[in-house]
This record gives structure tokens, sequence and C-alpha cells, in this order.
């Protein structure tokens, strides 16, 4: 019996006790601001971005295709979820193209002006000028990135404490660091925290990627930043398997206390009418996720 109870004991991943899920939820927050992060309502963000393709190289097992370098302005409202993102991608394979456009998301629903892709749909062809609905596969993937990427996440976990959870240390880099699973409306997030500081070092995912299996997909924050009283990570890595498939560097970032402060806040509020979200879809995010979603460095100003 004593055996069997032993056996039971060490089958179980250990959780730290250190802090509970919502304390360490709390510091977090305090860490990035606290009553500042509090009142942000709007803020605008512009990044340089590279994407990779993680299953393309020029031999077996070598370096990963450099597949796109963009830059980007996006403006959010936190209050109500609100974003428009203004993009320039320049793709050097597999073809050399560029592509101008904007996406704007609110109220679940969402839509690209310009030209954004090759295949084009009938929409975009027959629009003057181009323009389409996102389809719900593209408005749930691109609402879990935004949330991942958000600043405010941490005060929506506090918000919902309900929802929030322990979970087991996670092994990142041969260090096991503290972490909690929120289970967001649209996905369920891993937020691992950095123990020096109670920040997060890290927002993962578990996906299934089809030629990897199940993968953990993660958003990596580091060059942590003092802008107007909050902290803001600069530098934002998405890793697939612990290998970096995109890196963004913020340029600039500027926020504002009042709901919609700037007028590219409120350029995001009149979206076209578009398929509504499924929230199974969140599953499948993966493969839209490829077609590349940010990763760079950046930099914010404060109004």
């Amino acid at each position: 019996m004593k055996k069997t109870l032993l056996f039971a004991l060490l089958a179980v991943p250990f959780v730290s006790h250190a802090a509970s899920p919502t304390e360490s939820v709390s510091k977090a927050i305090e860490a990035m601001g606290g009553n500042n992060l509090q009142q942000l309502k709007t803020f605008t963000v512009k990044a340089r971005t590279k994407h990779w393709e993680p299953h393309q190289s020029v031999q077996a097992g070598g370096e990963m295709r450099f597949s796109c370098d963009s830059t980007y302005t996006q403006s959010r409202d936190v209050s109500t979820g609100a974003t428009r993102t203004d993009w320039e991608r320049n793709y050097v394979y597999p073809a050399t193209r560029t592509y101008k456009f904007s996406e704007i998301l609110a109220g679940g629903i969402g839509y690209v002006n310009g030209i954004d892709t090759t295949a084009r749909t009938k929409q975009s062809l027959e629009s003057n000028p181009p323009q389409h609905a996102m389809s719900g596969l593209r408005v749930t993937a691109t609402t879990r990135e935004l949330t991942r990427s958000s600043p405010t996440l941490l005060l929506e976990m506090a918000k919902n404490p309900k929802r929030v959870q322990a979970v087991a240390d996670q092994d990142v880099g041969g260090r096991s660091l503290p972490a909690v699973r929120y289970r967001g409306n649209n996905a369920t997030y891993i937020v691992v925290f950095d123990p020096a500081n109670g920040l997060p070092e890290r927002i993962r995912t578990r996906d299934y990627e089809p030629l990897e299996g199940d993968s953990n997909y993660d958003l990596v924050l580091s060059d942590w930043r003092n802008v107007g009283g909050i902290q803001y990570p600069y530098k934002q890595v998405y890793q697939l398997n612990g290998r970096n498939v995109r890196r963004w560097c913020r340029t600039t970032r500027s926020r504002t206390s009042g709901c919609c402060g700037d007028r590219s806040s409120e350029r995001c509020l009149t979206p076209m009418r578009c398929s509504t979200i499924h929230r199974h879809q969140a599953d499948c995010v993966w493969p839209m996720l490829r077609r590349g979603f940010p990763t760079s460095r950046a930099a914010p100003t404060t109004a």
C-alpha cells in the first residue's frame, strides 16, 4: 500500500506552491504598472516583424527559410476589443511581392481593406477599392493572438479568477518556471512567470501542428521598458517547440487613457458584415498562424 501511494505521488507533476494562481496574477499586474495598467484604454504600436517557415529549408535539417519582412501600425481599444492593424508585408519567399492592407476587428467580426493575398476572394475582386470580410477561422486566429499579446490579459484573468488554475511548473530552457492556466473566451493560455520580477515570461498555448503533432506555441516577452508608468515588452518572439518562427520589435507605442482617444482608434469601429466566430475553430488556428502574424521588436511613445 505504501509503495502504491509513493508511486502515485511521484507520478504527479510538480506544482510550485510559492504563490497561489491569483497571487501570481496580482503580482504580475503590479509589476506591469498596477493602477496605471488598469487605466489603460487605448494604445497604438508600430513594429517591424520577421517571419520564418518552420518546415522549409534549402537542405534537410538546415536553417528555416526566411519568408517575410513586415512593418505595421496597430491601434487598439482595449475597453471594447476593437483593433485596426495597417500592414506592409514584403515577401521574399516563395516569390517576391509586397502587400499593403488593413485588418479591422470589432465585436467578433472583421474585414480587410486592400489586397492581402494573391488568391483573392470573389468579394475582393469585385470591390473597388479591394476589400473583403474575414473568414470565421481568420477572425478566431487573429482574436486569439490579439488576446495573447494584449497588455491587459492579466487584468482579464484577475476579473475571472474561477478561470485561473494552478498548473505544473513549465520547463523553459532547462529552468522550471511557475505558471498558471487561464481559460479565455477563445483559447486556453498557460502564462509562465519570471520569478525574479513577477512579469510574464511567455504566454503558451498547446496547439496541434500537422508535422510535429501536439506542440508548444509560445509568445516570449522580453526587453521590458517603462512607457507612461506601464511596463511593456519591446521584444516579442513567437516560438514553435522552442524554435523562433516570428520575431517582432516595437518601434513606437503610444497610450491614451480615454476610449478612442485618437482618430486611428476610432477607425477600428466600422467593420463590414462578416461571419461570426465559432469557438471550436480555435483548435485549428496554427495553419492560419503560419501565414504570418507578427514576430518582431518595437517601441512605444507616451501621449
